[in-house]
């Protein structure tokens, strides 16, 4: 699918260095919600998805601030739609990754949502709830009750992320009918498994990130090469995808250093000690053996592996 050529590290990205293939994921994204346009992250699980989206959510919001002026506000807020498991995992990453970024969670039962609402995400302004907080972070199961919904769906978000956004593949269910009425610059999905058994489900993730241009699923009927082709073209600016057998050609490779490290003075006594009481054992099964080889080299150095970890 979509490919980028970056290699330069985010400066606004604070909690660690991202792989190469990861800082080319951000910009992407980056890229997308400036042209205001949506997408789809489709890398293989475990290649950091939700790295990458952390990092290109902090980069949007220090877009539109000026170093140089402390009062300036950055850009959001953003809406981040996770399984209820993994709420908990992602305001860790959000804490390691984005710190600048104040995340508030929207979880747990009705009556927890209900403080949250009322205390941790809004602020009242002049008769008006403001939002105190860049980004929540909100789980499927939340937005499925009334309050929860009608309070997000008030808002203009500046993106609205979706984990696991294969859920979205059937557009009759009640999480793609609310999460399609909210409204945002650009919606961002995420998923391993972007395509899993029919084609038609591949329509329900593309109409959610573009419904004008995905309105009919006709064009995901295919039967010819031809048809196959287009529908590819249709698909390919709004996905990016890459997979761990592509990560040598995304990862810098690796070198091997060899460092050879000379046992201490206490290891080497230990050492001389055990050869000095199992001499004769190491003798017998030395002489055993020796129709397949002499062993000794094999038990010696077996030795000096287990005395220089127990010591190290």
């Amino acid at each position: 699918m979509g490919r980028v050529e970056h290699t330069e590290q985010l400066a606004q990205v604070s909690g660690g260095a991202l792989k190469p293939y990861q800082v080319d994921g951000a910009k992407w994204l980056v890229q997308k919600w400036t042209q205001g346009k949506s997408a789809v992250l489709a890398d293989e699980m475990g290649m950091g998805k939700t790295i990458q989206t952390i990092a290109f959510l902090l980069t949007a919001y220090w877009s539109t601030i000026d170093q140089n002026a402390e009062s300036n506000l950055g850009t959001f807020p953003f809406l981040v739609v996770v399984p209820t498991t993994l709420v908990a995992n992602w305001a860790q990453e959000f804490q390691v990754w984005g710190p600048e970024l104040v995340v508030a969670e929207l979880s747990g039962r009705a009556a927890s949502r209900d403080l949250q609402l009322e205390h941790t995400l809004f602020r009242r302004s002049k008769g008006r709830r403001d939002l105190k907080c860049h980004v929540v972070l909100t789980s499927y199961e939340a937005l499925n009750h009334p309050t929860a919904c009608s309070a997000m769906r008030s808002i203009t978000w500046q993106s609205i992320v979706v984990d696991e956004g294969h859920r979205l593949k059937n557009d009759q269910t009640k999480t793609f009918q609310t999460l399609q009425q909210f409204s945002s610059r650009m919606r961002l999905v995420l998923t391993g498994t972007p395509l899993q058994n029919q084609l038609s489900e591949l329509h329900s993730v593309m109409s959610f990130v573009d419904p004008c241009m995905f309105t009919s699923s006709d064009v995901f009927s295919v039967d010819t090469p031809e048809q196959i082709e287009q529908t590819k073209n249709m698909v390919r600016p709004y996905i990016l995808r890459r997979t761990k057998a592509e990560l040598p050609k995304l990862v810098p490779p690796q070198h091997e250093l060899i460092l050879h490290v000379s046992m201490t003075r206490l290891q080497r006594e230990l050492y001389r000690a055990t050869l000095s009481r199992n001499v004769r054992v190491l003798r017998d099964i030395s002489a055993a053996l020796q129709a397949t080889g002499d062993v000794s080299d094999t038990l010696e150095e077996t030795t000096k592996g287990q005395l220089c970890s127990v010591m190290t």
